[in-house]
């Protein structure tokens, strides 16, 4: 390569930089907060369009672990998205401290597994709200027996479902519990030695604080690279909004609810109830041709009429209990649609 010699206009304008001191700044002088680590031998494999796009994916899985995690305890829980980061497996490895709850989750046929890590305060809070109590951490570090970890991997429903509801619209996952360890060496043979993708979460259960990960390794995530983005996205929930609705109202049409039927109400005395024998009869505060009080979920919205259909016990619905602390739209989604000649058994009563 042939090198041009310096003009004397360039070589003055060098001159007069040093003597200015522009050139003359030392490392001391360099603002390190704004560099960032970059490996040339590892670098990221996820543009900032994937990135994004899978942030707000896992947001909204935030979100749906909230409440459905909130349901199956039934205390409150909150699920906050911190950050994702790509790295590569060893780093990753090297970050983790002590024991922790490792969960191997496979995402279905031919998607990959992803590893589903949480802190010991968090796993220690669950296993105490299922065991009975508050829901509160141990308040120091130990080791869970077989029993506790059998009982960790029970309550992997509401993870599943949220991360297979929040990945819908990029992939039909089937997520299940594979292995679950508290050694991190465990996941030396399992993390594939490339980048993988973290996904951080802080979890608060009751007064207890900890953390969650979700690690995706890269060859997990390559196979949907071209979906993640946000155009694709947002155009398939648009497409799928017609899909979803229908799915949910198919689920709100099976769902059981308890139907219990009051004939009627008496109030006797303790001596009267220890002397009763087979054959006395009880006088309720309900005339035989009088409506009976037909309960959904514990809530008096039918009256009907006791009757038999066949060999069995049954009310015929006669009147329709208004729900004035519901909307006419959100009475008519939750309310089971009977008519004047639909027979309830009291058989399937609770």
């Amino acid at each position: 390569m042939t090198q041009m010699p310096l003009s004397q206009y360039e070589v003055d304008s060098l001159m007069n930089a040093l003597s200015e001191g522009w050139a003359s700044a030392t490392q001391d002088e360099i603002d390190l907060a704004s560099v960032k680590r970059y490996d040339f031998r590892r670098p990221d494999k996820l543009s900032k369009d994937h990135v994004n796009t899978l942030q707000m994916m896992h947001e909204t899985f935030a979100r749906l672990l909230s409440s459905s995690l909130s349901a199956y305890l039934r205390i409150p829980v909150h699920a906050m998205f911190g950050l994702v980061e790509q790295t590569n497996s060893d780093e990753y490895l090297a970050r983790i401290e002590g024991p922790t709850v490792i969960n191997l989750v496979s995402l279905g046929p031919a998607n990959g597994r992803v590893i589903l890590e949480l802190s010991p305060d968090v796993a220690y809070a669950i296993l105490d709200r299922l065991l009975g109590g508050q829901g509160r951490g141990l308040g120091r570090a130990r080791e869970a027996t077989d029993i506790e970890l059998a009982l960790l991997q029970s309550v992997a429903a509401p993870f599943l479902n949220s991360l297979k509801e929040a990945w819908t619209n990029v992939l039909a996952l089937e997520p299940r519990i594979e292995e679950i360890s508290l050694n991190p060496q465990f996941l030396q043979g399992v993390l594939p030695d490339d980048t993988v993708v973290i996904f951080a979460f802080a979890l608060m259960i009751q007064d207890t604080e900890g953390s969650m990960n979700i690690v995706i390794p890269y060859e997990t995530l390559e196979p949907v690279i071209g979906k993640l983005n946000a155009q694709s996205l947002f155009t398939s929930r648009r497409t799928g909004g017609a899909e979803i609705a229908e799915v949910v109202r198919e689920r709100i049409a099976r769902a059981h609810v308890p139907v219990r039927v009051e004939v009627g109400s008496a109030t006797v005395t303790l001596r009267e109830l220890s002397d009763l024998q087979p054959g006395d009869v009880i006088t309720l505060d309900r005339f035989i041709h009088e409506d009976v009080d037909v309960f959904v979920n514990n809530e008096h919205r039918f009256r009907g009429r006791p009757g038999t259909t066949g060999s069995r016990l049954a009310v015929q619905i006669t009147q329709f209990i208004e729900a004035p602390a519901l909307s006419d739209a959100f009475a008519t989604l939750t309310t089971p649609q009977l008519s004047q000649t639909d027979e309830v058994p009291y058989g399937k009563a609770s």
